[in-house]
């Protein structure tokens, strides 16, 4: 069954564009058009404008070819048309037969609301008509319609059958927006770092240096402590951000400090947003980041970071072990490796002196 298909598929997915996202709610509105004979299927979601006034524009539309050319609508309380009135009232609109230029309407659906005034605004093909909500989270999201050219083309069973279709297709509108909000907000880190790094100085710092973000809560202090010391046996400093007193802004500065470290080490547990923005701007000054992880942290993963290698650990006294129970190596081990099989194979990173810390710091 299509509607039972469709509902796992929305359920299943997790990450999609909104195109694509387009491409399965337009098959599906094919699917029922064929079915009911219809001329028109299309959905219309809501869209927050300014002045809280909200909008209803086409989001996918499978129209007659006729030249129709529907336009947003702006939801005041002077909305013209059927649409204006499911948004209004949140409730779904059957009209078995419409008349050519009626003077009211009678919903054919409980309680029989009798439609007149501003809402006759009507497509002058259509004879029958369904216009069903679509709610995410208690709200109205999104607006599902079906048209036909002929009076009583669309029965209460294909009514039946179009609202079975609305939780997926609210489902897969709302994560296709997750998605596209994710992915915007990651280009527009990476664009905020590009144009700090052509304001700010590219010089590599002199001494080998490492940028480690992690969450600034207590109970990340050893963990920090422990990257600290394990990079300090080579003679290599691995520091969170560090604010200069009396200096500018600390975004600019601590992307300054991340363009001219050597690499990074990026502890994600609980994906604190501090730690994604400054994992963000590693990845976009193009450094080596080593990416850890709790291994007792559950959170999913942004789609972003999922394509990227990521290391579990382990606490154990006041050591810190890499990998899964049966396979654990010090963290010592761990960053052994990385420096020799890594670092060290970069030409700048040869070049930057070794670092030992003042004796007050030790």
């Amino acid at each position: 069954m299509l509607s039972r298909d469709y509902n796992r598929l929305a359920m299943g997915i997790d990450k999609l564009s909104r195109d694509h996202a387009k491409r399965v709610i337009g098959s599906v509105l094919d699917k029922y058009k064929q079915l009911i004979g219809a001329n028109i299927a299309a959905v219309w979601v809501r869209i927050a404008g300014k002045d809280n006034v909200d909008f209803l524009q086409v989001y996918v539309d499978r129209g007659d070819g006729q030249g129709r050319n529907p336009e947003p609508i702006a939801l005041t309380n002077k909305a013209r048309g059927l649409f204006a009135w499911v948004a209004e009232y949140n409730a779904a609109l059957w009209l078995s037969n419409i008349a050519l230029n009626p003077a009211s309407l009678q919903n054919c659906l409980y309680p029989y609301q009798k439609i007149e005034g501003r809402y006759i605004d009507i497509y002058h093909l259509t004879r029958s008509f369904v216009a069903l909500p679509i709610e995410y989270k208690n709200r109205l999201t999104a607006i599902l319609v079906v048209e036909a050219p002929v009076a009583d083309r669309i029965k209460e069973f294909h009514v039946e059958s179009l609202k079975e279709i609305t939780r997926p297709t609210g489902i897969l509108i709302q994560k296709a927006e997750v998605f596209e909000d994710s992915k915007n907000e990651t280009e527009q880190i990476v664009d905020d770092f590009q144009l700090s790094t052509m304001s700010a100085s590219t010089t590599l710092n002199p001494y080998r240096t490492g940028f480690v973000a992690r969450p600034y809560d207590t109970p990340f202090h050893l963990v920090g402590k422990v990257i600290a010391d394990a990079f300090q046996k080579r003679q290599i400093k691995a520091a969170i951000y560090e604010h200069t007193p009396g200096s500018g802004l600390v975004m600019g500065e601590m992307l300054a400090q991340i363009g001219a470290c050597h690499f990074g080490v990026a502890d994600i547990t609980s994906l604190s947003p501090n730690v994604i923005f400054e994992l963000g701007a590693l990845l976009a000054a193009n450094k080596p980041v080593i990416i850890l992880r709790d291994s007792n942290d559950n959170n999913k993963l942004p789609f972003d970071i999922m394509g990227y290698q990521c290391y579990r650990y382990q606490v154990a006294g006041n050591g810190i072990f890499i990998g899964d129970p049966q396979s654990l190596r010090p963290l010592d081990e761990f960053v052994d490796k990385f420096i020799d099989e890594k670092l060290l194979q970069d030409r700048d990173f040869q070049r930057a002196r070794e670092w030992m810390p003042s004796p007050s710091a030790v």
